[in-house]
């Protein structure tokens, strides 16, 4: 057997040593990389779970939720709510707060806010909280006749403003950003200025000029493919102060409605999607 001396033993025991923790070091490194690209790939999931939730929702089908593990031990949850939020307590609830609804805590009820949904879930023992399986929309968004005649107008009118709004872009076009409905009838449709020369011209960090107006409109007839317009105020930003704005034409009677219904146009979809 080869005779190794004590000096020679204690470096090759220094060498193990640092090579072992090299090893460890690197396996962790690794181990860290797995867990890191698993965590991204929940959230790529995740976010394109709830990118799907508002055509869900129009298509009245069921948006389903992360299990419970225990859930065959307990008691079934079946109705109706409008789901409000307390921002306080941080919870949706039904209208009368005798029911809190909560569901994975990596997913959130906040698209179903001031909206009629049925849910079926679970019952928490000793709480007034109920685990949401699984919730649908039962209200008007969910309303294909509704749909249609929504899409009729936002369609005509994003098509069309240039022509129809009440005063011409100083510089540039305009172009419909948002609709907020109140109902079929009243709804807001808010867009801005746009020059196309100029923003291909500016640098990315330049502040281009920005032109905004809210267009309080009622329709007389909406299932005319050419609606009648009404309008019932029209509202400018304060160029000084964008958070202000200036009432311009008439009153804007739904200023302090907090559940209007907004729809943004979604290019990789080509159409107007329920916000």
């Amino acid at each position: 057997m080869r005779n190794i001396g004590k000096e020679t033993f204690l470096k090759y025991k220094r060498h193990f040593l640092v090579l072992f923790g090299v090893a460890i070091i690197a396996a962790g490194f690794y181990a860290y990389n797995k867990y890191q690209e698993k965590l991204f790939i929940q959230e790529d999931a995740i976010d394109a779970f709830m990118e799907n939730i508002p055509s869900q929702c129009e298509n009245g089908e069921w948006i389903e939720f992360p299990d419970l593990e225990d859930s065959k031990t307990l008691d079934k949850f079946v109705g109706n709510a409008r789901l409000k939020y307390d921002d306080k307590k941080d919870e949706f609830s039904n209208a009368d707060n005798s029911q809190i609804f909560v569901t994975d805590e990596k997913y959130s009820l906040s698209f179903f806010m001031d909206r009629d949904a049925r849910i079926e879930g679970w019952k928490i023992p000793d709480s007034n909280n109920v685990y949401v399986k699984k919730i649908k929309c039962v209200g008007e968004e969910a309303n294909k006749d509704i749909q249609s005649q929504r899409r009729k107008i936002m369609n005509y009118i994003s098509g069309n403003i240039n022509n129809i709004a009440l005063e011409k872009s100083r510089n540039g076009e305009w172009q419909v950003q948002s609709f907020y409905f109140y109902n079929n009838n009243d709804l807001y449709v808010e867009y801005e200025m746009v020059n196309p020369e100029e923003e291909d011209a500016a640098d990315e960090d330049e502040e281009l000029p920005f032109e905004a107006r809210l267009w309080l409109i009622r329709i007389a007839n909406p299932d005319r493919d050419v609606p009648a317009i009404e309008t019932l105020a029209y509202i400018q930003e304060d160029e000084d102060d964008p958070d202000k704005n200036v009432l311009k034409i008439g009153q804007d009677i739904y200023k302090d409605v907090q559940n209007l219904t907004i729809y943004e146009y979604d290019e990789d979809r080509s159409q107007w999607v329920l916000q």
